[in-house]
């Protein structure tokens, strides 16, 4: 128990540190990122046999997300960057 508080709060010094490096200024390169849990996520695919509309199939269900920015900034106020979220989640229909 001892060794896990000591863990958490070297952890927690480590991230807050990053914080202070921050001069608050958004001009130049941007990397940010974030995780955590998604309560929907949810996938379609359009069913087309010879051209004719069958249906589609669809499945949702909560997991885990993954944020991605990167890019750049040109001032305070304008970024142009590149975002991906992704969801991850078990399939009923697939393994």
């Amino acid at each position: 128990m001892k060794k896990s508080a000591i863990a958490a709060v070297i952890i927690a010094l480590v991230l807050f540190s990053s914080v202070l490096g921050f001069d608050g200024q958004r001009k130049g390169f941007v990397l940010g990122g974030g995780l955590g849990f998604s309560p929907v996520g949810a996938w379609k695919v359009d069913v087309d046999i010879f051209g004719q509309g069958i249906g589609s199939i669809d499945e949702d269900g909560p997991g885990a997300a993954v944020q991605i920015v990167i890019g750049g900034a040109f001032d305070e106020h304008n970024m142009l960057v590149y975002e991906v979220n992704v969801v991850g989640y078990n399939s009923d229909l697939f393994d």
